[in-house]
Protein backbone atom coordinates (compact mmCIF):
# COMPACT_ATOMS: atom_id res chain seq x y z
CA UNK A 1 0.00 0.00 0.00
CA UNK A 2 1.31 3.46 -0.93
CA UNK A 3 2.22 5.80 1.90
CA UNK A 4 -0.15 8.79 2.05
CA UNK A 5 1.50 12.04 0.87
CA UNK A 6 0.84 13.94 4.09
CA UNK A 7 1.52 13.26 7.74
CA UNK A 8 -2.12 13.97 8.55
CA UNK A 9 -3.34 11.35 6.06
CA UNK A 10 -0.78 8.82 7.32
CA UNK A 11 -2.05 9.18 10.89
CA UNK A 12 -5.73 9.01 9.86
CA UNK A 13 -5.03 5.95 7.71
CA UNK A 14 -3.09 4.23 10.49
CA UNK A 15 -5.76 4.82 13.11
CA UNK A 16 -8.46 3.48 10.81
CA UNK A 17 -6.40 0.50 9.65
CA UNK A 18 -6.05 -0.72 13.24
CA UNK A 19 -9.49 0.39 14.41
CA UNK A 20 -10.39 -2.97 15.98
CA UNK A 21 -7.30 -3.00 18.14
CA UNK A 22 -6.89 -1.44 21.60
CA UNK A 23 -5.23 1.96 21.74
CA UNK A 24 -4.85 2.23 25.52
CA UNK A 25 -4.49 -0.12 28.51
CA UNK A 26 -8.13 0.56 29.42
CA UNK A 27 -9.25 -1.13 26.18
CA UNK A 28 -10.38 1.97 24.28
CA UNK A 29 -9.98 1.18 20.58
CA UNK A 30 -8.26 3.02 17.79
CA UNK A 31 -11.57 3.30 15.95
CA UNK A 32 -12.89 5.44 18.82
CA UNK A 33 -9.77 7.61 18.71
CA UNK A 34 -10.17 8.00 14.94
CA UNK A 35 -13.81 9.05 15.44
CA UNK A 36 -12.71 11.59 18.05
CA UNK A 37 -10.09 12.96 15.67
CA UNK A 38 -12.67 13.28 12.90
CA UNK A 39 -15.28 15.23 14.85
CA UNK A 40 -12.66 17.43 16.50
CA UNK A 41 -11.10 18.24 13.13
CA UNK A 42 -14.46 19.27 11.72
CA UNK A 43 -15.15 21.42 14.78
CA UNK A 44 -11.74 23.08 14.56
CA UNK A 45 -12.35 23.87 10.89
CA UNK A 46 -15.70 25.43 11.78
CA UNK A 47 -13.86 27.61 14.30
CA UNK A 48 -11.60 28.91 11.53
CA UNK A 49 -8.51 26.87 12.33
CA UNK A 50 -6.60 25.72 9.25
CA UNK A 51 -3.40 26.23 7.22
CA UNK A 52 -1.13 28.83 8.73
CA UNK A 53 -2.44 28.30 12.28
CA UNK A 54 -0.02 27.00 14.91
CA UNK A 55 -1.71 24.95 17.63
CA UNK A 56 -0.31 23.84 20.98
CA UNK A 57 -1.97 20.59 22.06
CA UNK A 58 -1.93 19.91 25.80
CA UNK A 59 -4.26 16.90 25.99
CA UNK A 60 -3.11 14.31 28.47
CA UNK A 61 -1.97 12.18 30.09
CA UNK A 62 -3.23 9.31 27.87
CA UNK A 63 -0.96 9.24 24.79
CA UNK A 64 -3.67 7.72 22.52
CA UNK A 65 -6.00 10.63 23.27
CA UNK A 66 -3.13 13.01 22.60
CA UNK A 67 -2.56 11.35 19.20
CA UNK A 68 -6.25 11.80 18.33
CA UNK A 69 -6.12 15.53 19.13
CA UNK A 70 -2.86 15.98 17.21
CA UNK A 71 -4.31 14.12 14.22
CA UNK A 72 -7.31 16.47 14.25
CA UNK A 73 -5.05 19.53 14.18
CA UNK A 74 -2.97 18.15 11.32
CA UNK A 75 -6.08 17.08 9.38
CA UNK A 76 -7.24 20.70 9.03
CA UNK A 77 -3.82 21.74 7.72
CA UNK A 78 -2.69 23.50 10.90
CA UNK A 79 0.77 23.02 12.41
CA UNK A 80 1.54 21.42 15.77
CA UNK A 81 3.70 23.45 18.16
CA UNK A 82 6.21 20.94 19.47
CA UNK A 83 7.42 23.04 22.41
CA UNK A 84 6.60 26.13 24.43
CA UNK A 85 9.38 28.17 22.80
CA UNK A 86 7.43 28.70 19.56
CA UNK A 87 4.69 31.28 19.15
CA UNK A 88 1.29 29.65 18.75
CA UNK A 89 -2.12 30.93 17.74
CA UNK A 90 -4.32 28.38 19.49
CA UNK A 91 -4.16 26.33 22.71
CA UNK A 92 -6.10 23.06 22.87
CA UNK A 93 -6.38 21.09 26.11
CA UNK A 94 -8.82 18.67 27.73
CA UNK A 95 -11.32 21.43 28.47
CA UNK A 96 -11.10 24.28 25.99
CA UNK A 97 -9.93 25.67 22.67
CA UNK A 98 -8.41 29.11 23.25
CA UNK A 99 -7.22 31.67 20.74
CA UNK A 100 -9.59 31.02 17.83
CA UNK A 101 -11.97 33.83 18.70
CA UNK A 102 -13.78 33.48 22.05
CA UNK A 103 -12.65 30.57 24.23
CA UNK A 104 -14.86 27.58 23.56
CA UNK A 105 -15.38 24.39 25.60
CA UNK A 106 -13.89 21.40 23.85
CA UNK A 107 -17.24 19.60 24.09
CA UNK A 108 -18.86 22.46 22.17
CA UNK A 109 -16.22 22.29 19.44
CA UNK A 110 -16.74 18.53 19.11
CA UNK A 111 -20.53 18.98 18.99
CA UNK A 112 -20.12 21.47 16.14
CA UNK A 113 -17.98 18.93 14.32
CA UNK A 114 -20.57 16.20 14.81
CA UNK A 115 -23.22 18.46 13.29
CA UNK A 116 -21.02 19.21 10.26
CA UNK A 117 -20.43 15.47 9.82
CA UNK A 118 -24.19 14.88 9.87
CA UNK A 119 -24.90 17.56 7.27
CA UNK A 120 -21.87 16.91 5.05
CA UNK A 121 -20.62 13.34 5.51
CA UNK A 122 -17.64 13.88 3.19
CA UNK A 123 -16.47 17.14 4.78
CA UNK A 124 -13.61 15.52 6.67
CA UNK A 125 -12.30 13.64 3.63
CA UNK A 126 -12.50 16.77 1.47
CA UNK A 127 -10.58 18.82 4.04
CA UNK A 128 -7.97 16.07 4.58
CA UNK A 129 -7.39 15.76 0.82
CA UNK A 130 -6.84 19.52 0.57
CA UNK A 131 -3.88 19.48 2.96
CA UNK A 132 -0.79 20.06 0.84
CA UNK A 133 2.45 18.09 1.32
CA UNK A 134 4.46 21.33 1.54
CA UNK A 135 2.38 22.84 4.33
CA UNK A 136 4.06 23.04 7.74
CA UNK A 137 3.05 20.18 10.04
CA UNK A 138 5.39 20.70 13.00
CA UNK A 139 6.96 23.87 14.32
CA UNK A 140 9.29 24.23 17.29
CA UNK A 141 12.46 25.92 18.44
CA UNK A 142 14.78 25.46 15.46
CA UNK A 143 12.40 22.91 13.94
CA UNK A 144 10.15 23.40 10.92
CA UNK A 145 8.83 20.20 9.31
CA UNK A 146 6.39 19.97 6.40
CA UNK A 147 3.69 17.34 6.02
CA UNK A 148 5.79 15.47 3.44
CA UNK A 149 8.96 15.65 5.53
CA UNK A 150 7.11 14.25 8.55
CA UNK A 151 5.91 11.32 6.42
CA UNK A 152 9.53 10.63 5.44
CA UNK A 153 10.57 10.63 9.10
CA UNK A 154 7.69 8.29 9.93
CA UNK A 155 8.80 5.84 7.24
CA UNK A 156 12.42 6.01 8.38
CA UNK A 157 11.46 5.14 11.97
CA UNK A 158 9.19 2.30 10.74
CA UNK A 159 12.06 0.84 8.69
CA UNK A 160 14.40 1.14 11.67
CA UNK A 161 12.19 -0.25 14.47
CA UNK A 162 9.84 -2.43 12.42
CA UNK A 163 12.18 -5.45 11.98
CA UNK A 164 12.37 -5.82 15.77
CA UNK A 165 8.60 -6.40 15.85
CA UNK A 166 7.74 -8.04 12.50
CA UNK A 167 4.14 -8.67 13.54
CA UNK A 168 3.78 -5.07 14.72
CA UNK A 169 4.31 -3.68 18.23
CA UNK A 170 1.84 -4.88 20.88
CA UNK A 171 2.49 -2.39 23.68
CA UNK A 172 4.72 0.68 23.57
CA UNK A 173 5.69 2.45 26.78
CA UNK A 174 7.05 5.92 26.06
CA UNK A 175 7.78 9.22 27.81
CA UNK A 176 5.10 11.62 29.02
CA UNK A 177 3.28 13.52 26.30
CA UNK A 178 5.29 16.76 26.60
CA UNK A 179 8.57 15.15 25.55
CA UNK A 180 10.75 16.03 22.53
CA UNK A 181 9.53 15.79 18.90
CA UNK A 182 11.74 12.72 18.39
CA UNK A 183 10.12 11.09 21.43
CA UNK A 184 6.67 11.87 20.02
CA UNK A 185 7.57 10.39 16.63
CA UNK A 186 9.15 7.20 18.01
CA UNK A 187 6.99 6.81 21.11
CA UNK A 188 3.47 7.63 19.94
CA UNK A 189 3.07 8.74 16.28
CA UNK A 190 4.75 5.73 14.70
CA UNK A 191 3.28 3.21 17.20
CA UNK A 192 -0.20 4.67 16.58
CA UNK A 193 0.10 4.05 12.84
CA UNK A 194 1.23 0.49 13.66
CA UNK A 195 -1.73 -0.20 15.98
CA UNK A 196 0.11 -0.54 19.29
CA UNK A 197 -1.32 0.00 22.76
CA UNK A 198 0.22 3.26 24.00
CA UNK A 199 1.12 3.86 27.63
CA UNK A 200 3.07 6.57 29.44
CA UNK A 201 4.72 5.71 32.77
CA UNK A 202 3.48 7.96 35.56
CA UNK A 203 6.29 7.66 38.09
CA UNK A 204 7.47 4.05 38.37
CA UNK A 205 8.43 2.83 34.90
CA UNK A 206 9.38 -0.60 36.24
CA UNK A 207 5.88 -1.07 37.69
CA UNK A 208 4.39 -0.02 34.35
CA UNK A 209 6.56 -2.56 32.56
CA UNK A 210 5.58 -5.36 34.92
CA UNK A 211 1.89 -4.51 34.45
CA UNK A 212 1.85 -4.19 30.66
CA UNK A 213 4.74 -6.38 29.37
CA UNK A 214 5.72 -3.97 26.56
CA UNK A 215 7.69 -5.03 23.53
CA UNK A 216 8.97 -1.49 22.86
CA UNK A 217 10.10 1.00 25.51
CA UNK A 218 11.24 4.50 24.61
CA UNK A 219 12.91 6.81 27.08
CA UNK A 220 15.90 8.87 28.11
CA UNK A 221 18.96 7.83 30.10
CA UNK A 222 17.19 8.37 33.43
CA UNK A 223 14.33 6.06 32.45
CA UNK A 224 16.76 3.31 31.44
CA UNK A 225 18.75 3.80 34.64
CA UNK A 226 15.55 3.13 36.60
CA UNK A 227 14.91 -0.05 34.60
CA UNK A 228 18.52 -1.13 35.11
CA UNK A 229 17.95 -0.76 38.84
CA UNK A 230 14.95 -3.09 38.53
CA UNK A 231 17.14 -5.61 36.70
CA UNK A 232 19.81 -5.43 39.41
CA UNK A 233 17.24 -5.95 42.15
CA UNK A 234 15.77 -8.95 40.32
CA UNK A 235 19.21 -10.47 39.68
CA UNK A 236 20.30 -10.06 43.30
CA UNK A 237 17.47 -12.26 44.56
CA UNK A 238 19.19 -15.49 43.49
CA UNK A 239 22.74 -16.79 43.19
CA UNK A 240 22.31 -17.67 39.46
CA UNK A 241 21.00 -14.17 38.82
CA UNK A 242 23.99 -12.63 40.57
CA UNK A 243 26.33 -14.83 38.53
CA UNK A 244 24.55 -13.85 35.31
CA UNK A 245 24.97 -10.17 36.02
CA UNK A 246 28.63 -10.56 37.04
CA UNK A 247 29.61 -12.58 33.97
CA UNK A 248 27.44 -10.55 31.64
CA UNK A 249 29.00 -7.30 32.84
CA UNK A 250 32.48 -8.57 32.04
CA UNK A 251 31.48 -9.62 28.53
CA UNK A 252 29.49 -6.46 27.83
CA UNK A 253 32.42 -4.33 28.95
CA UNK A 254 34.79 -6.27 26.70
CA UNK A 255 36.80 -7.45 29.70
CA UNK A 256 36.30 -11.17 29.08
CA UNK A 257 36.12 -12.94 25.76
CA UNK A 258 37.58 -16.38 26.26
CA UNK A 259 35.70 -19.63 25.68
CA UNK A 260 35.39 -20.34 29.41
CA UNK A 261 33.89 -16.92 30.08
CA UNK A 262 31.45 -17.25 27.18
CA UNK A 263 30.43 -20.72 28.32
CA UNK A 264 29.86 -19.51 31.88
CA UNK A 265 27.79 -16.59 30.57
CA UNK A 266 25.71 -18.98 28.43
CA UNK A 267 25.01 -21.28 31.36
CA UNK A 268 24.05 -18.35 33.57
CA UNK A 269 21.77 -17.01 30.85
CA UNK A 270 19.92 -20.34 30.53
CA UNK A 271 19.55 -20.71 34.29
CA UNK A 272 18.62 -17.19 35.26
CA UNK A 273 18.20 -14.84 32.30
CA UNK A 274 14.51 -15.37 31.72
CA UNK A 275 13.68 -15.24 35.43
CA UNK A 276 15.51 -11.94 35.84
CA UNK A 277 13.75 -10.41 32.82
CA UNK A 278 10.36 -11.65 34.03
CA UNK A 279 10.91 -10.29 37.53
CA UNK A 280 11.88 -6.90 36.05
CA UNK A 281 8.81 -6.86 33.78
CA UNK A 282 10.94 -6.96 30.64
CA UNK A 283 10.49 -10.50 29.38
CA UNK A 284 8.63 -9.36 26.24
CA UNK A 285 10.99 -6.53 25.33
CA UNK A 286 11.90 -6.68 21.64
CA UNK A 287 13.70 -3.33 21.55
CA UNK A 288 14.53 -0.61 24.03
CA UNK A 289 15.30 2.85 22.65
CA UNK A 290 17.29 5.41 24.59
CA UNK A 291 16.74 8.87 23.12
CA UNK A 292 20.28 10.07 23.53
CA UNK A 293 23.46 8.59 25.02
CA UNK A 294 23.07 5.60 27.32
CA UNK A 295 25.10 5.60 30.53
CA UNK A 296 27.72 2.86 30.16
CA UNK A 297 26.92 1.26 33.50
CA UNK A 298 23.22 1.16 32.63
CA UNK A 299 23.85 -0.27 29.17
CA UNK A 300 26.30 -2.83 30.48
CA UNK A 301 23.85 -4.28 33.00
CA UNK A 302 20.91 -4.32 30.58
CA UNK A 303 23.04 -6.12 28.00
CA UNK A 304 24.29 -8.51 30.69
CA UNK A 305 20.81 -10.02 31.08
CA UNK A 306 20.14 -10.11 27.33
CA UNK A 307 18.01 -6.97 26.90
CA UNK A 308 18.31 -5.26 23.49
CA UNK A 309 18.59 -1.54 24.27
CA UNK A 310 20.10 0.91 21.79
CA UNK A 311 21.48 4.40 22.25
CA UNK A 312 20.63 7.03 19.63
CA UNK A 313 21.74 10.39 18.36
CA UNK A 314 18.91 12.93 18.61
CA UNK A 315 19.81 16.26 17.00
CA UNK A 316 17.96 19.55 17.60
CA UNK A 317 16.31 20.65 14.37
CA UNK A 318 15.89 17.06 13.12
CA UNK A 319 12.60 15.24 13.71
CA UNK A 320 13.66 11.58 13.53
CA UNK A 321 16.72 10.30 15.40
CA UNK A 322 19.84 10.60 13.28
CA UNK A 323 21.60 7.36 14.15
CA UNK A 324 21.21 4.28 16.33
CA UNK A 325 23.41 1.65 17.87
CA UNK A 326 23.09 -1.93 16.57
CA UNK A 327 19.63 -3.41 17.09
CA UNK A 328 20.82 -6.99 17.56
CA UNK A 329 22.90 -7.72 20.65
CA UNK A 330 23.81 -4.11 21.52
CA UNK A 331 27.27 -3.73 23.02
CA UNK A 332 27.65 -0.78 25.40
CA UNK A 333 31.43 -0.82 25.00
CA UNK A 334 31.02 -0.19 21.25
CA UNK A 335 30.30 3.52 20.62
CA UNK A 336 29.66 3.30 16.89
CA UNK A 337 26.20 3.72 15.39
CA UNK A 338 24.63 3.81 11.95
CA UNK A 339 22.33 6.46 10.44
CA UNK A 340 18.65 5.55 10.31
CA UNK A 341 17.28 4.18 7.01
CA UNK A 342 17.41 6.77 4.24
CA UNK A 343 19.60 9.16 6.22
CA UNK A 344 23.19 10.17 5.56
CA UNK A 345 25.70 12.17 7.59
CA UNK A 346 28.51 14.06 5.87
CA UNK A 347 31.84 13.64 7.63
CA UNK A 348 32.67 17.31 8.21
CA UNK A 349 33.80 18.73 10.56
CA UNK A 350 31.25 19.67 11.55
CA UNK A 351 29.06 16.74 10.44
CA UNK A 352 26.03 17.65 8.34
CA UNK A 353 22.82 15.59 8.65
CA UNK A 354 20.82 14.87 5.49
CA UNK A 355 17.51 13.12 4.87
CA UNK A 356 14.06 13.52 3.40
CA UNK A 357 12.84 15.22 6.56
CA UNK A 358 15.27 18.10 5.97
CA UNK A 359 15.96 20.70 3.32
CA UNK A 360 18.52 20.08 0.58
CA UNK A 361 21.27 21.78 2.59
CA UNK A 362 20.75 19.48 5.59
CA UNK A 363 21.39 20.46 9.21
CA UNK A 364 24.82 21.22 10.64
CA UNK A 365 25.24 19.09 13.77
CA UNK A 366 25.60 20.84 17.10
CA UNK A 367 26.05 17.56 19.00
CA UNK A 368 29.57 16.42 19.82
CA UNK A 369 29.72 13.50 17.39
CA UNK A 370 32.30 12.16 14.97
CA UNK A 371 31.74 10.44 11.64
CA UNK A 372 34.31 8.12 10.08
CA UNK A 373 35.00 7.49 6.41
CA UNK A 374 32.73 4.43 6.45
CA UNK A 375 29.69 6.51 7.43
CA UNK A 376 29.67 5.26 11.01
CA UNK A 377 28.82 7.70 13.79
CA UNK A 378 30.60 7.84 17.13
CA UNK A 379 27.74 8.69 19.48
CA UNK A 380 28.00 11.57 21.95
CA UNK A 381 29.76 10.72 25.20
CA UNK A 382 27.30 9.31 27.76
CA UNK A 383 26.69 11.28 30.93
CA UNK A 384 25.62 9.76 34.26
CA UNK A 385 21.81 9.94 34.56
CA UNK A 386 20.15 11.96 37.31
CA UNK A 387 17.85 9.04 38.11
CA UNK A 388 18.81 5.50 39.03
CA UNK A 389 22.09 4.39 40.57
CA UNK A 390 25.39 3.70 38.86
CA UNK A 391 27.15 0.43 39.49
Amino acid sequence: MLTPPTFAAALVSGLRAHGDGPAAPDGRRWSAQADDARTLALGLAEAGIGPGTVVRVAVGPAPAARVAAETAVLAVGAALATDDAVDRDVELDDAEVRGAGPDRPLAEVRAAGTEVDRRRPDAHEVRLASVAPDEVALRGAGLVVTQAQAVWALRSVAAWVGPAVPDGPRVVVAPPVDATPAAALVGRWWPATAGAVLAAPATDVAATARRLDPDIIVGDAALWAALADAVRVAAARTRPGTALLRRGRALAAGEASGAVERLGRGLAERRAGERVRVAAGLEGLALGICLGPLDLGTGRDLAAVGLPVVATWVEPGVLAPVASGPRARPTPAEPWARPLPGRTVAVGPPPVVHGGDLGAEGVVAVSAVEVDGRGRVRLPRPVPPTGGRRR
